[in-house]
């Protein structure tokens, strides 16, 4: 019986903090499923505790080199003991979800999900230095950009502002690595947190790679079609870190989203040694050769990832 059969009979309720091309909308054609991807990938499951050396699993000697990463953070014991403290933990690397119980409507899939209007606001924090804040505001401008241009209309757009007023606000935090929320989370009382690490310089593509997130889209290797286009390598996966390669099921995602190709490239896709337990050892091979040298780049949106903002905020109908 293959691992992977066993893993999807352990999905079962995530809150919306933050993983692929999958959209949390809820299916409106079909019946949506009600399922939390966070409830069984609790801290235990995801092998979030010490090893015999004081630290938490994470890829032996695997470091995000030139534009390639794996994944957003190497886990470790700092990150970890901060998120516990108000009972949260990260799941697939950079997803943030609650230890406590689901509340109803906040669960991946259904019908109740918010969504973002094409006008979102945004604030830095005063904690990140001016070099910082320069490098967080271009990643924007750049995705904004690249999402408006091509189109006689597209109503998206990134603007950044002091004042928190309303529901449409997201807030750059500082923190010990990059994670957010996947979907909105934003209310008239408080933002939807972005959490931008500054351990290393400011990698632009990983704060592109987090707003993704924020705006409803999973890793693309969560896609229910994912067997088409990649292997996943199980023997080489760190003990325990399975569930990072939990696919969606087709009830989980919006019907169109998998009409847009599969992308090795996508700036939301893993890289091929995500959560291996050796540096030599690949956990994602590609059924074509072709992509290999892009899996897991951290730079720029693919125009894939572009065209699925622009189908998100009805864009893509005006283009010329």
């Amino acid at each position: 019986m293959r691992l992977e059969t066993g893993l999807r009979a352990m999905v079962a309720v995530c809150i919306l903090f933050h993983g692929s091309h999958a959209l949390i909308i809820g299916n409106t054609d079909n019946k949506a499923e009600d399922v939390d991807i966070c409830a069984t990938r609790t801290p235990e499951s995801t092998g979030a505790f010490k090893n015999k050396f004081g630290q938490l699993p994470g890829p032996p000697g695997q470091t995000c080199t030139s534009d390639l990463c794996h994944e957003e953070n190497t886990d470790n014991y700092n990150l970890h003991m901060e998120l516990k403290k108000s009972n949260q933990h990260l799941i697939e690397g950079d997803i943030l979800c609650q230890d406590t119980k689901i509340l109803p409507g906040q669960r991946v899939v259904t019908k109740k999900t918010k969504l973002w209007k094409p006008k979102i606001k945004y604030k830095i924090e005063d904690t990140f230095d001016n070099q910082q804040k320069k490098a967080i505001r271009g990643a924007l401008k750049d995705v904004e950009t690249r999402v408006q241009q091509d189109t006689d209309s597209c109503a998206f757009s990134l603007t950044e502002e002091e004042h928190i007023t309303d529901d449409q606000h997201i807030l750059f935090k500082k923190g010990s690595g990059y994670f957010t929320a996947v979907g909105k989370q934003a209310t008239q009382k408080k933002p939807h947190n972005i959490t931008v690490s500054t351990v290393r310089n400011i990698n632009a593509g990983s704060v592109k790679h987090e707003l993704m997130h924020a705006l409803g889209f999973w890793h693309e290797h969560a896609r229910p079609d994912r067997d088409r286009y990649i292997t996943i390598n199980y023997k080489n996966i760190l003990p325990k870190q399975e569930t990072n390669f939990i696919k969606l099921s087709d009830n989980q995602v919006k019907p169109t989203y998998t009409k847009i190709g599969y992308d090795p490239c996508s700036i939301l896709h893993y890289g091929p040694k995500a959560f291996s337990f050796s540096k030599d050892k690949d956990t994602i091979v590609l059924n074509s050769k072709y992509y290999k040298t892009c899996m897991g780049q951290r730079v720029k949106l693919t125009d894939s990832d572009v065209e699925r903002i622009q189908n998100m905020f009805d864009c893509s109908k005006n283009r010329r």
